[in-house]
């Protein structure tokens, strides 16, 4: 069998299963710089903007982003701060649970839902973002996440 597979963990994992694969390559993802422009950054100033794209999962660390905007809130309360988080909310069990927690440490209106967004509009949201939080706990290949932010000159 020839297959493709975007990471050498994701091969490795895979023979690791038991898949019998001959020839199988790895080609590392790539992303069209056409829909992703770079822009040079302005310094930070009293406005912290974070996003965090994806889908609203246990395994892609939501709730860790939540807290680490909590402690940013807590030591820099100068500091205007949000947390925009771009992706379909897949389980409903965890979203209510990261809203809770949202709830209970007082961030109504600084963690803003945003919900899916078109690929090819991602580039303005990588723009409008002063950092790009990728907290998973899965174990994988380079996400296309953190390679369209920094393409955008969004620091990761």
């Amino acid at each position: 069998m020839l297959a493709y597979f975007n990471s050498s963990h994701g091969l490795e994992k895979a023979r690791e299963a038991g898949v019998h694969i001959n020839g199988a390559r790895v080609i590392y993802s790539g992303i069209d710089l056409n829909l992703f422009p770079y822009r040079p950054r302005e310094r930070l100033g009293l406005q912290l903007r974070l996003l965090l794209p994806g889908r609203v999962t246990e395994n892609k660390g939501v709730h860790d982003a939540i807290a680490a905007l909590a402690k940013l809130v807590h030591h820099y309360p100068d500091l205007k701060t949000s947390l925009r988080i771009v992706g379909p909310l897949v389980d409903a069990d965890y979203a209510e649970r990261i809203r809770l927690q949202v709830t209970e440490l007082g961030l109504q209106g600084q963690v803003i839902f945003v919900g899916p967004v078109p690929n090819m509009h991602m580039s303005s949201v990588y723009r409008e973002t002063d950092i790009c939080l990728l907290p998973t706990h899965q174990t994988e290949g380079l996400s296309r996440v953190p390679i369209e932010a920094m393409a955008c000159g969004t620091v990761v």
